[in-house]
């Protein structure tokens, strides 16, 4: 009997193509989180500015508002596969750009700024083809554990790539980590093809997708995903609740740097240690969720407990100034975002018909552009008051949005799938 056969939250695994996928899934996310490490501390070292510093992660998220959706209308239309393939080749590219920058002049912050939103957009871009292409190749009775192995592979990567790149940056320069993450994603770029092929073969419910041309087909068809998900009213309060926790839940992980030097007297090593904190809870938030994940029938109610939740800890995480007890809540609240983020795709994917599920999954991607104004807005009020009154407030404020939403919007609350019509009420 296989390893997979007897734990069901590792069912995925026996389709090839999802290995691949998941191979992909973890060196694109560990190739972005060292970007992020790298990057952030040779702001921090040459400026000392939170608004500067912020700005390294709202670059990257802010593009996500018209990436993901333009990019998962361009999946549907052209082919999952091809635009992951060219999106993970020209990130490798826009990395070895980023190191030439700082090897010519580390001190030119905007000129990083701007490459970073350049790569972040290509970035977007490629997630909802990739998520896709997930729910194409496993069997249907294998997607919890697909989405949450997914998941998983996304949070490995941001838990390994602090750690490490904090390490590796106390005896190299930020360049040569540059370097090395351009050709990760290069790799990743060289398996798409295997996927493809298995995916194309293996699957015969995959969706035709009919050649068009790029400006009127592309936006035509992101108009539609716009269209769809305001009509729903299941999605409309999903994508509007994860758009508030986006916004005002996370900008810790904005600040870390700040924290990182204000609060903690630390260096790079400590840096990558906060930034790893919140994705080990992902990671056994992730595994739990993988194997109970079927019983969660109420999944609004859930969904609302994780966002609820993730606000609610955010505030004593800000205004922490113990190390222990700041890493324990890093854990925690990393282990409520994966509850969020595994029942939002599980339900966007099923509501949707599978042709047209890039395009919605790019929709969602646009709610994390909250995560760029929130960002940015924690950088603007650390500089007035203190990076953890910024960070509490806003998750303060977050908090009762989202009581008031999930009161007011019975929708979510309702919104249930079953694991044995694999249905969804809402």
């Amino acid at each position: 009997m296989s390893l997979t056969s007897r734990i069901p939250a590792l069912s995925a695994f026996d389709t090839p193509a999802f290995r691949r996928l998941f191979v992909i899934t973890f060196l694109g996310t560990f190739a972005q989180g060292a970007i992020f490490t790298a990057l952030g501390w040779v702001i921090v070292e040459e400026t000392g500015s939170p608004v500067l510093v912020s700005l390294v992660i709202t670059t990257f998220l802010a593009p996500q508002i018209f990436a993901g959706p333009l990019g998962g209308a361009a999946a549907d239309l052209f082919g999952r596969a091809l635009i992951l393939r060219w999106g993970m080749v020209c990130r490798s590219l826009f990395s070895i750009l980023l190191a030439i920058a700082l090897l010519i002049e580390p001190g030119a912050v905007w000129a990083l700024l701007t490459l970073n939103v350049v790569s972040a957009t290509v970035s977007g871009g490629t997630v909802p083809a990739r998520r896709a292409l997930v729910a194409d190749v496993v069997p249907k009775k294998d997607l919890t554990s697909a989405i949450s192995m997914e998941e998983l592979g996304i949070t490995v990567g941001f838990l390994t790539a602090p750690f490490l790149t904090g390490a590796i940056l106390i005896a190299v320069s930020a360049e040569y980590v540059l370097f090395g993450i351009a050709a990760a994603f290069l790799l990743a770029a060289i398996i798409v093809p295997s996927i493809a092929s298995q995916s194309d073969a293996g699957n015969e419910a995959l969706p035709k997708q009919p050649k068009s041309s790029w400006s009127m087909g592309t936006f035509e068809v992101f108009r539609d995903g716009l269209v769809y998900a305001w009509q729903n009213p299941t999605l409309r309060t999903l994508l509007a609740v994860g758009f508030i926790g986006e916004v005002l839940a996370f900008n810790y992980i904005s600040l870390a740097p700040i924290f990182t030097t204000d609060v903690f007297s630390g260096g790079s090593g400590l840096l990558g240690a906060l930034q790893g904190a919140m994705p080990v809870g992902e990671a056994i938030g992730v595994l739990l969720l993988a194997s109970i994940g079927y019983r969660l029938v109420k999944a609004g109610r859930w969904f609302l407990v994780g966002m609820i939740s993730v606000h609610v800890v955010a505030i004593p995480l800000a205004l922490s100034s113990n190390l222990p007890t700041t890493l324990l809540l890093l854990v925690v609240i990393g282990a409520f975002a994966s509850l969020i983020g595994v029942l939002q795709s599980r339900v966007i994917i099923e509501a949707v018909p599978q042709e047209s599920r890039a395009r919605l999954l790019g929709v969602q991607q646009m709610t994390w552009g909250g995560g760029a104004i929130g960002g940015f807005t924690a950088g603007l009020l650390a500089e007035v008051f203190s990076p953890g009154s910024a960070v509490a407030g806003m998750a303060a404020v977050g908090l009762v949005l989202v009581v008031i939403v999930a009161l007011v919007g019975p929708q979510l609350r309702r919104m249930s799938i079953s694991s044995q019509t694999d249905s969804i009420e809402s």
